[in-house]
């Protein structure tokens, strides 16, 4: 393993090469694009491994006035659970035709793992400015709309 690489647990006590973590810019192992970009490839899509619930309840959940630390703790919750994509919009839904039914399936699931993973860690009142969103995009988006301003 060279400088960056981080081996998983099962990974501590083998000799399985693991290949370099993408740059910052590039969420949760993608390479750098834009949404549209990806042109007639076929995208497939898997369901994301949602082994962390128990660690992703923020002891302190985003309020009208924690936004700045609230913010920094729930980016370290989207990395470590692999949903940046889906919070930041930068993987879209595939179609049917293009990925198969199975990749959308998948996408619709990650998703609203991505949104419980943000409405779990804000107040009830908070719930009035995403009550109404349908993806964790859009949850993201209004949150911080509301909050950086």
């Amino acid at each position: 393993m060279g400088p960056g690489d981080f081996p998983s647990r099962s990974q501590t006590t083998s000799t399985v090469p693991r290949t370099s973590r993408l740059p910052p810019t590039a969420p949760c192992g993608l390479l750098p694009t834009t949404p549209t970009s990806l042109g007639a490839l076929p995208l497939v899509i898997k369901r994301l491994d949602h082994v962390h619930s128990s660690i992703t309840k923020i002891k302190e959940p985003l309020d009208d006035s924690n936004w700045a630390i609230w913010c920094e703790r729930i980016h370290q919750i989207f990395t470590l659970c692999g949903v940046e994509p889906y919070i930041y919009g930068t993987l879209l839904c595939p179609t049917e035709t293009l990925s198969g039914p199975d990749s959308v399936t998948a996408w619709n699931q990650n998703d609203v793992y991505a949104q419980i993973l943000i409405i779990n860690n804000i107040t009830q009142d908070q719930m009035v400015h995403v009550s109404r969103l349908n993806t964790a995009c859009e949850i993201w988006k209004s949150l911080e709309a509301i909050h950086e301003t």
